[in-house]
């Protein structure tokens, strides 16, 4: 996956009859082979257990670890009055506040799912916005009002999420909702360092 500023590779899997055999780490170095390190200094990745060796084979560093949760539908009807759907002039503000979170510039994938996001707007101010068609439904939020009531319009519909750890709000929200850890998984980076929220 190409960002402006970054690379990420995802969904490197090997059936488990042919494991331990060098086809997840002989993958993985032919997709390091196609990425240009000028252009996209930074690649990123989400290693599980199994993968985490042949990624920190290549030189990835752990920079985070992710939490998996898993619930149940939330019966909450409605949504926050705070919350509507991303207009025109709001994107801008909603470019700005994912780049702040994550350190990357990913408007040309926020823009392929502009039409289905929603805001939170506090004071007439983007604080927070949810992206349902974006991966797995991603949630980006100034603080924790935005990004709980982003999160409960969420759960309407889904019913997993994954998180930093060091996402301490959020993670107190879900587990108060019932959700429960199924698995952990490391954030790696290769490269330059990206500041991130």
């Amino acid at each position: 996956i190409y960002n402006a500023n970054t690379a990420w590779l995802a969904q490197i899997v090997v059936h488990p009859g042919f494991r331990n055999r060098g086809i997840g780490k002989a993958i993985t170095g032919a997709l390091l082979d196609l990425i240009d390190r000028q252009r996209y200094a930074t690649v990123l990745l989400d290693a599980t257990d199994l993968g985490f060796p042949v990624y920190h084979s290549y030189g990835f560093e752990v920079v985070s670890h992710h939490m998996h949760f898993k619930g149940t539908q939330s019966g909450t009807p409605g949504a926050d009055p705070g919350i509507g759907p991303c207009e025109g002039q709001e994107l801008a503000a909603v470019l700005q506040l994912d780049r702040k979170a994550c350190g990357e510039d990913r408007a040309n994938t926020l823009l392929e799912h502009i039409a289905n996001a929603f805001v939170y707007k506090e004071g007439g101010k983007i604080a927070g916005a949810y992206f349902p068609t974006l991966g797995k439904g991603a949630v980006i939020a100034a603080h924790g009002e935005a990004g709980r009531a982003l999160m409960k319009l969420r759960m309407q519909e889904k019913q997993h999420a994954m998180l930093p750890e060091e996402n301490l709000q959020a993670t107190q929200f879900l587990l108060q909702q019932d959700f429960t850890v199924e698995r952990r998984s490391r954030r790696m980076r290769l490269g330059k360092a990206l500041e991130w929220q």
